[in-house]
């Protein structure tokens, strides 16, 4: 029985299994779907909540019906300043804003839930392509290559190795948690969009310099499909992961004597800069959509 051997590899187990449950839940939430079975009930939180979140959203109607009168109002008073009669245009240009308006209130949700909907098939798909990755992810690794390694650790070599890993196994586990912690806080995020829906709709009517509609519920829905691209852009980031992994592990264990520290170490740090990508999905989404 190597006892430093064993203390090793059950830091770097540890590590690893609470990396892989974490990556996975992770891309669990990413794959979520709006909408549940057929059965009218399903264990996926995310549509359900979606349906109570959708209801709480008509709480807000009176209050963004007042608002789309004021915003009308201001139209009116905006074409008045500028000519000494309402022209006959004037009125149907408000009157069609004042339509489309109440039209993308009562829609709005529905076409969040699309757009949504539409991502997260995207994003599945690219969750079941294969990247070579074994099932049991870097857990099955560790036991398949890294333990009989550690089987042969010398006293010294035991001793020092396990202070090593100990810290790799909270960093791993501070990794997986942040990636969790980052796609649990996007689903939270489109929640809260949907919610808030109806106010920047209420707000079309309102023009740029009296031309056009309001800004604002245009950056809104940038926003929005800039949250559902986070998505996917998160998804790209943990499938690229995947295939680095496993280059590394290929090219680090092809040779007779593989550098098992070097090749631990490298596996942290890619897990760190997978944590730093997908801390910047968001920036990114918002960047390529002009919704910053």
């Amino acid at each position: 029985m190597n006892l430093f051997g064993d203390m090793v590899y059950l830091w770097v187990d540890l590590g690893y299994r609470a990396f892989d449950n974490m990556y996975h839940e992770a891309i669990i939430f990413l794959t979520l779907s709006p909408i549940n079975d057929a059965s009218g009930y399903s264990s996926n939180v995310f549509a359900n909540t979606w349906g109570y979140v959708t209801e709480w959203s008509k709480m807000l109607l009176p209050f963004c019906f007042v608002i789309l009168g004021i915003c009308l109002l201001l139209e009116l008073a905006q074409a008045a300043a500028k000519v000494d009669t309402l022209r006959f245009e004037t009125a149907i240009k408000v009157g069609v804003k004042l339509v489309l308006a109440r039209l993308c209130i009562d829609i709005v949700p529905t076409f969040l839930m699309a757009c949504y909907q539409q991502v997260a098939v995207w994003i599945t798909g690219l969750a079941d392509l294969a990247d070579g990755f074994p099932e049991g992810g870097l857990e099955a690794i560790a036991k398949q290559y890294l333990k009989p390694y550690f089987d042969n650790l010398g006293f010294f070599a035991g001793l020092g190795m396990s202070i090593g890993t100990q810290i790799m196994a909270v960093a791993m586990m501070i990794s997986g948690f942040i990636i969790y912690i980052m796609a649990l806080a996007r689903m939270v995020e489109i929640l809260v969009y949907v919610f808030i829906s109806p106010i920047p709709c209420a707000m079309l009517p309102l023009s740029n310099g009296g031309d056009g509609f309001s800004r604002i519920t245009g950056k809104f829905l940038r926003s929005f499909a800039a949250a559902c691209l986070q998505g996917l852009i998160m998804i790209v980031c943990l499938r690229l992961h995947g295939i680095i992994m496993m280059q590394i592990l290929s090219n680090g264990l092809s040779n007779p004597e593989p550098n098992i520290l070097g090749l631990m170490t490298l596996l942290l740090l890619f897990s760190v800069a997978l944590v730093m990508a997908v801390s910047k999905a968001g920036s990114w989404a918002k960047i390529a959509l002009d919704a910053a």
